[in-house]
């Protein structure tokens, strides 16, 4: 079997196209893809305090269990459903993106090594970028939690389940980071993460009527977040 470097050691950057700007309260300000479950650290080098998020997730687990077949209901849902997420990989792209998932899923492909497998871009891409884990709102908001867990996003999710699914992974996610031995806690936030990716295939767009502007800090915020 092949062995590689099967770290993420950078945020690879939405597989979407750019964003308009968005106008709240009289404002016109830029708009960007927000992460619900944030992106966490893309260190991977086991040491203390990683913000919890989906880099974190996967290079601890590779990291201390070397195995990604841990990750394997994320890993399927997006064999599954690659292609109804809309981003703009082309159809290679999203082939070799498949191949790589299911090599990981079926064990074909190891770390460590050197290099990384033809598709890995296009794979951690949409897996940082999962579109059910996104919603589009105004940039230098008030209320962002920056890599913590967006809270005003279950204000703005049109399904409370997607909401929870994600606030759960979360939670197991931290637990595994502060007990990366414990696997039965990775692989519970993969379970979940994985019914987000094979449910919620469409990113959530923005909506005026789910914003307002805060005057006090000059800047907008989510309706009814604090």
């Amino acid at each position: 079997m092949p062995g590689y470097k099967l770290f993420i050691t950078q945020d690879p950057g939405a597989p979407y196209a750019n964003v308009d700007d968005v106008t709240i309260g009289g404002h016109v300000v830029g708009s960007a893809w927000h992460h619900i479950l944030p992106k966490g650290d893309f260190r991977h080098d086991g040491g203390a305090n990683l913000a919890a998020g989906l880099a974190s997730l996967w290079n601890t687990m590779i990291l201390k269990n070397n195995d990604a077949r841990i990750a394997k209901p994320v890993l399927d849902a997006i064999i599954r459903r690659i292609g109804d997420y809309g981003t703009n990989l082309t159809a290679v792209d999203i082939e070799q993106a498949k191949t790589v998932a299911k090599d990981l899923r079926d064990g074909k492909i190891t770390h460590p090594g050197s290099g990384t497998p033809d598709g890995w871009d296009s794979f951690i891409q949409v897996y940082i970028w999962l579109p059910g884990n996104l919603f589009r709102g105004p940039r230098n908001r008030a209320d962002d939690p920056k890599n913590g867990f967006d809270t005003p996003a279950q204000l703005i999710l049109p399904q409370k389940d997607q909401y929870n699914l994600l606030y759960d992974a979360y939670g197991e996610i931290t637990a595994y980071l502060g007990n990366p031995s414990k696997t039965g806690y990775a692989q519970t936030a993969f379970t979940k993460l994985g019914k987000v990716a094979d449910t919620y295939r469409t990113r959530t767009e923005f909506s005026a009527a789910q914003w307002t502007w805060d005057s006090g800090k000059n800047a907008p915020k989510v309706k009814g977040s604090k």
